[in-house]
């Protein structure tokens, strides 16, 4: 759910014209990142917005870390972290 809905804001939002999706596992851990070359926002005040807040309501219902880094004019990068259990 965490894709679909940066996707879905990257897609009404940003006016990208290029999405880099990266899905890696490292140090026990599963890391997606979306990153755009979009519009971007002030990520500050846009915290409150219910996407952000959904994501991050995801994110912490998996115990996940979720970072946002965006500016006005430099497009948004979105990361989610979910540690992996140990065998």
């Amino acid at each position: 759910m965490f894709c679909k809905e940066a996707i879905n804001n990257l897609v009404k939002h940003s006016g990208a014209s290029a999405l880099d999706f990266l899905v890696s596992e490292e140090k026990n851990s599963l890391q997606i990142t979306i990153a755009d070359n979009g519009c971007g926002f002030d990520a500050a005040k846009a915290i409150n917005g219910n996407g952000l807040a959904n994501m991050q309501k995801r994110a912490d219902q998996i115990n996940a870390l979720l970072s946002v880094e965006s500016a006005n004019g430099q497009g948004t990068t979105l990361k989610i972290i979910v540690k992996i259990p140990s065998a």
